[in-house]
């Protein structure tokens, strides 16, 4: 079977919940491959399945071995800390998670201004302004969210933005702004 069918078989399996087999099937991929990069997706993906299993040990484990084969690509490496910042997040510990995504805008700054590393900086900005408003730090997540209610977004992810752009504004006592901001998240999200 092809290399690339077998990714697609693992992918499914990831997606369709079955972590253990997605797993398995991603391990073998790396063994198996001789390129660096490819292999550092493939342990990226393990990192995703061993997160969702609730092993974060193994899943930092991957993501750091992920990082040591891809060495100065700043793509890859911008993509690899990336996951880490959002597996943090999802696994509670925001402020982590914000630190990492903080940490890339200074490490990554000219790959993430270039044409190539916009779409993650963009979503390294919609994260931290999502993340700011969880940890109710309103004034701080503001600019970060005026900023992303202007990237051109998936409409559910833009509706998001304006909705969580509207409770900013309505805690920081702005309440005609924070009124637009959540009609424009229902009419983005209809």
């Amino acid at each position: 079977m092809a290399t690339s069918n077998k990714s697609e078989q693992a992918h499914e399996l990831c997606d369709s919940g079955k972590f253990r087999e997605a797993l398995e099937r991603f391990k073998q991929l790396e063994s198996e491959s001789i390129d660096s990069l490819e292999r550092a997706g493939y342990l990226a993906d393990e990192a995703t399945c061993y997160a969702e299993l609730g092993d974060l040990t193994e899943s930092q484990d991957c993501i750091c071995r992920a990082k040591q084969l891809v060495g100065g690509d700043s793509a890859a490496s911008a993509q690899i800390d990336f996951l880490a910042a959002t597996l943090l997040l999802e696994h509670d510990q925001r402020e982590q998670g914000l630190e990492a995504l903080r940490r890339m805008l200074s490490d990554y700054a000219s790959w993430l201004e270039s044409s190539e590393g916009r779409e993650l900086y963009e979503k390294v900005q919609v994260q931290r302004g999502f993340t700011l408003m969880h940890l109710s730090r309103g004034s701080q997540a503001r600019p970060v969210l005026e900023e992303a209610a202007c990237f051109q977004l998936e409409s559910e992810v833009k509706s998001r933005v304006h909705c969580h752009l509207g409770r900013c504004y309505h805690e920081l006592g702005e309440y005609e702004l924070a009124k637009a901001q959540f009609l424009l998240a229902r009419i983005g999200h209809s």
